[in-house]
């Protein structure tokens, strides 16, 4: 157990509420940095640690901004990051591998705005992107909204057409009956929010009042129906577009961060849906098993704690 969300004694969580939630996925992140690494089997990076340690970045990138008191580490985290970036075969991948251009400029953009040295990655990307490929490939419209806020917050020159344009053909502007919307409907709503609001660093007045009120009914509505449901990796998102909306605060946001701390597992991670460590695929993938299932729900869930009131 956890130092900082444990007292040894007692056994009982020493922080509690946010802070212990946001503690607890610190300290299993930093315990499992190595697990991060895509580049740890040949010269082929692993799929899935890529994206993880691209969203690691955000995420430390957004913590430093957030909550300065917790710079220190999260500086501490970039580091790891920042030493993989620059190894010559991850840097080789930008170019070698542009099917992931988007991941290599979060992780670029991250760091940048860190303060970490990457400079040299970024006549690479502005290479690839130039190069015509990685814009030309048919992406949904919430995809394409995803593509051009990376690149405008990496600081690379692209041709993307402008988000309103993209929102307007967004699940999310049709507003859809919420009864016949799938989990991955509800990925597409979060993200397009994320985007379009630049993770709440960006006003809100520049959306349509109307339009903002639907989407804060929207997000409130699924927030309960994604707790009662116990998908945590949803819920945290959820969250966070109430942040991103500016939602006045609710009983369902407070019931629902109270849920998410309480789903928290002693380690420290979030269990994603379908998390079953004593199911047949845990004991035939090992100790990889926790790491690929649960890292972006405990990823999503830091965001969360420390950007949502």
């Amino acid at each position: 157990m956890s130092p900082a969300r444990y007292d040894a004694a007692t056994g009982q969580r020493a922080l509690c509420g946010r802070a212990g939630l946001l503690a607890g996925a610190l300290d299993w992140i930093e315990t499992h940095l190595p697990a991060f690494d895509p580049l740890t089997d040949g010269i082929k990076p692993d799929a899935l640690r890529n994206k993880a340690l691209a969203e690691l970045a955000f995420m430390c990138d957004y913590l430093c901004r957030a909550q300065p008191a917790e710079r220190v580490r999260a500086q501490r985290i970039l580091s790891f990051v920042a030493q993989v970036s620059q190894r010559p075969e991850y840097q080789d991948l930008i170019v070698r591998n542009p099917e992931s251009l988007q991941l290599y400029a979060l992780t670029y953009g991250s760091l940048r705005h860190a303060g970490f040295d990457v400079a040299s990655a970024a006549p690479m990307i502005q290479g690839v992107v130039d190069a015509g490929y990685a814009l030309a490939v048919e992406v949904v419209p919430f995809r394409m909204m995803d593509l051009r806020h990376v690149l405008d917050n990496a600081g690379i020159r692209h041709a993307l057409p402008p988000m309103a344009k993209s929102l307007a053909q967004t699940m999310l502007a049709q507003r859809p009956p919420l009864h016949y919307l799938t989990s991955a409907d509800v990925y597409c709503l979060t993200h397009t929010i994320f985007y379009l609001t630049n993770f709440g660093r960006d006003p809100v007045d520049a959306i349509e009042s109307s339009g903002l009120e639907a989407y804060r009914r929207m997000v409130e509505q699924l927030l309960g129906l994604y707790v009662r449901l116990r998908n945590w990796d949803l819920t945290a998102e959820l969250l966070v577009c109430t942040h991103c909306l500016k939602s006045p605060a609710s009983e369902v946001q407070s019931a629902a961060m109270q849920a998410l701390t309480a789903a928290q597992l002693d380690d420290g991670s979030v269990p994603a849906p379908g998390f079953d460590p004593k199911g047949e695929d845990a004991r035939r993938a090992g100790a990889s098993y926790a790491f690929e299932h649960n890292y972006h729900t405990t990823l999503v869930a830091a965001l969360a704690a420390f950007l949502c009131p």
